[in-house]
């Protein structure tokens, strides 16, 4: 009896793992996204037509904010990167927007000497 009940708990702690993984890959997401508003005027994946020019602050700003968010998706894709999350258009489109836009920003910010 005490193996059947301690099989049972085994098995309902295993099962739990995944549901406890999607969690946390959750929150880093929306950790991620939460940045990503902090900063930028738009959604991610938005395509911006023209000549754009950016202040000194936003280019600081978006520099600092976009590489903490690429690391935060790169823990995200470490240690989640078979949770629906991580495989979610939605994140994809985001990773790459986070990704393109730090670079950008370091760039500016770099030639300019901010």
């Amino acid at each position: 009896m005490k193996r059947l009940i301690a099989a049972i708990c085994m098995l309902a702690s295993l099962t739990g793992c995944g549901d406890s993984d999607e969690d946390k890959a959750k929150v880093i997401a929306g950790e991620v996204r939460s940045t990503w508003d902090s900063v930028m005027p738009f959604e991610p994946g938005y395509r911006q037509t023209g000549i754009a020019s950016f202040n000194k602050e936003f280019v600081v700003a978006c520099s600092t904010k976009m590489t903490e968010a690429s690391a935060k998706l790169g823990t995200l894709e470490a240690q989640y990167s078979t949770t629906d999350v991580w495989k979610s258009e939605k994140t994809a489109v985001l990773n790459k927007a986070v990704n393109r836009w730090k670079s950008t920003c370091n760039e500016l910010k770099q030639k300019q000497g901010w």
